[in-house]
């Protein structure tokens, strides 16, 4: 683990900032797309080894609650893409790289880092523990409905009849409930502090996102 300590923090949510505002630029013009495209994978794992670089307490029980987030979530995705099951009818694209049954790797990392982000995002709140991963869960819905689009767009996924169901989101919202529970059930003492930095600079660039590719479509 690195000593936090002795890290500027901001250097580190600038860079996030940065790489993210190139993102935008880059997906959104249309002789530069197809590049950012094939850069999206990277740019996930580098936002995921950031995340998880600063991590404060890394112990067995922390790996195993996010091993199992990450083998359910691509269960629970295969039986989408595969069957139809759970989210609807839709299947991914190349943009998002090597997929296990017929889903993306990185999926199942994008909803531990999801489900991460979004506990810590709302774990202060003095509440019951549900009410809180309502709430997480409720954030993460919104989130999705703002990655719809440009997921479409960038060849991340694509649904059947390019209509997305309501089942889709009603099944975000259990999922993403269910795993920052895992996370509330076993009190894990989870503090990092570029977490909310990072979750809150993807929303705003799937919400500016949407705005540019709008801009470009003809």
């Amino acid at each position: 683990m690195i000593n936090v300590k002795n890290i500027n923090i901001k250097y580190i949510k600038g860079f996030v900032f940065i790489l993210y505002l190139v993102g935008i630029v880059g997906l959104s013009l249309p002789f530069s797309r197809t590049l950012f495209q094939q850069l999206t994978p990277v740019n996930l794992i580098i936002s995921t080894v950031l995340l998880f670089i600063f991590h404060a307490k890394w112990n067995a029980e922390f790996v195993i609650v996010s091993f199992v987030i990450v083998v359910l979530s691509i269960v629970a995705e295969g039986l989408g893409t595969n069957h139809g099951l759970l989210f609807g009818n839709y299947t991914y694209g190349q943009t998002l790289g090597m997929k296990i049954w017929n889903v993306p790797l990185l999926i199942g990392i994008n909803w531990l880092v999801l489900t991460y982000a979004a506990y810590v995002l709302f774990r202060n709140i003095r509440t019951h523990v549900f009410f809180r991963a309502m709430l997480a869960a409720f954030f993460l819905v919104l989130y999705d409905f703002l990655l719809e689009r440009p997921a479409g767009i960038l060849d991340m996924w694509n649904w059947e009849n390019m209509i997305i169901p309501f089942k889709n989101y009603a099944t975000w919202f259990v999922f993403s409930f269910v795993f920052v529970l895992f996370f509330s059930w076993r009190r894990l003492d989870i503090k990092n502090p570029i977490a909310v930095f990072l979750i809150l600079t993807q929303f705003v660039f799937f919400l500016l996102l949407n705005l540019t590719l709008k801009v470009w479509e003809f």
